[in-house]
């Protein structure tokens, strides 16, 4: 598995389609798919949106990914701190998530304005 982050419309998708030749319908949308269709797909993206649906507090079930997936999540935990402790716990539970992915991928990389940078 292959984690990839950064900023909202930095072409993570774009990039993750071109560099691992990915096509269009290998790849889902986790705000959107159910979990049948995320265990099956090479590409899944907006996991945050995902992680936002499914957490409680700062607990998550992830669906099962495929050996082989890139995971896209997009940075949430710069910039201002939020007053709702509901979107500070979604944030906390993004982080965590992306932390125990970033242990368990074959590489993480960080995607701004199109360009990749290999952080492991």
């Amino acid at each position: 598995m292959r984690l990839i982050t950064g900023g909202i419309s930095q072409g993570k998708v774009r990039y993750a389609q071109g560099h691992y030749g990915i096509l269009e319908a290998e790849t889902v949308d986790a705000g959107s798919a159910a979990d049948r269709e995320i265990e099956k797909a090479k590409l899944v993206f907006n996991l945050q949106d995902y992680i936002r649906l499914h957490h409680t507090g700062q607990e998550c079930a992830l669906p099962v990914f495929r050996e082989d997936a890139v995971i896209i999540c997009d940075e949430v935990g710069y910039g201002v701190v939020p007053l709702s402790g509901e979107e500070r716990a979604f944030r906390e539970a993004v982080g965590r998530i992306c932390c125990r992915l970033a242990e368990q991928a074959e590489s993480v990389e960080l995607v701004r304005c199109g360009i990749a940078r290999r952080i492991k």
